[in-house]
């Protein structure tokens, strides 16, 4: 049992380093996410922001006129059909009926 406790000079040194190391990234990451520059980017930032909504505002203009013209098709699509029911219902057909339940097959036990 005493093997698994015994340390080299070389392997406490190296343990010692990585602990370090750890703690320092630590305590990098806390320094660098309490200290911020401030809330207003630079002119260049807000610049590219600006242009970057202005793109994405004028696609999504274009995906609502495409909608709306495929709105009016189908509507149009719509009322030609109604037009073709209206002429067709001389003869009507009768109503389908429900469709059969499936059937279920056992599942296997094992």
């Amino acid at each position: 049992m005493s093997d698994f406790f015994t340390m080299t000079r070389h392997e406490r040194r190296g343990t010692i380093v990585l602990i370090v190391v750890i703690a320092a990234l630590i305590a990098g990451l806390a320094a660098s996410r309490s200290c911020h520059r401030g809330d207003t980017p630079s002119p260049e930032t807000q610049q590219a922001i600006e242009q970057f909504e202005h793109h994405t505002d004028s696609l999504r203009t274009r995906q609502q006129e495409a909608r709306q013209r495929k709105t009016t098709r189908n509507e149009k699509k719509d009322a030609d059909k109604q037009k073709r029911q209206r002429k067709s219902k001389k003869g009507k057909k009768p109503a389908k009926s429900e469709p059969q339940p499936r059937r279920l097959d056992p599942v296997p036990q094992f």
